[in-house]
């Protein structure tokens, strides 16, 4: 039974708890505690007829509330590994809405009952029985506003863990545009390189010809000048 999920455990108390307190108010109601002390004849009759009617609806009204929530645990399909499937969020809601209407409900009516007058000071059965009906509607209460914060924190985990997924592609999207442009710079420069270096080379191969054309214009002038000395010297 501990194992069963979504409070299905203290569902299961406050249906109990809530159909007993029911049945000790009906018999308050019926017999007018015939069967007990003349203080609590006494006493009961002069409860008023606003005091039973809220009580004996509070409890009344408890009972198919737990039980609808029981009778949904049990008739819950199972998850494809076999584990209990989360309740939706609307059903969440409902039963937020119900445990809260239930409290304020249970809170003044365990005043009113317990208390010097009521109904259930005198009687111990329907005092500890109203008592125990209401700490386990609030149990089940404080029960669902934890596990309604631990579900808004999972929900803000997992969207800043997509956040952070979305923040690292972006990053990596970044990177490599960064890096292309720096393969672009690399490729950029190399080509510049490259065509500095060729002009260097064809400045290198003019300067070479056009020493090699100078060279040949030496020779020339040097052959006609030696031809030009026998005849001057036959002269």
């Amino acid at each position: 039974l501990a194992e069963w999920p979504n409070r299905a455990p203290s569902w299961i108390a406050t249906l109990i708890l809530s159909f007993c307190t029911l049945l000790t108010y009906i018999d308050l109601f019926v017999h007018g505690g015939e069967k007990g002390s003349a203080v609590l004849q006494d006493q009961l009759s002069q409860v008023g007829r606003a005091q039973w009617q809220w009580l004996l609806f509070v409890a009344s009204i408890t009972i198919p509330c737990a039980l609808g929530f029981v009778v949904v645990e049990v008739f819950r399909e199972q998850g494809p590994q076999g584990d209990q499937n989360e309740k939706s969020q609307w059903e969440i809601i409902l039963e937020g809405v119900i445990l809260l209407l239930l409290v304020i409900g249970w809170i003044p009516s365990v005043m009113v009952a317990t208390t010097p007058g009521g109904i259930a000071s005198l009687v111990g059965n329907a005092y500890f029985f109203t008592w125990a009906t209401t700490v386990f509607v609030m149990e089940t209460f404080v029960w669902w506003i934890h596990d309604w914060r631990r579900r808004i924190h999972l929900i803000l985990q997992q969207q800043q863990e997509e956040y952070e997924k979305i923040q690292e592609k972006v990053q990596k999207k970044s990177e490599a545009a960064l890096h292309d442009e720096k393969v672009e710079e690399l490729t950029s420069v190399t080509q510049v390189e490259q065509l500095s270096d060729s002009g260097k080379e064809e400045s290198s191969i003019s300067n070479e010809v056009e020493n090699t054309e100078d060279a040949d214009d030496d020779d020339e002038e040097i052959t006609t000048y030696s031809e030009q000395i026998p005849d001057s010297i036959g002269a």
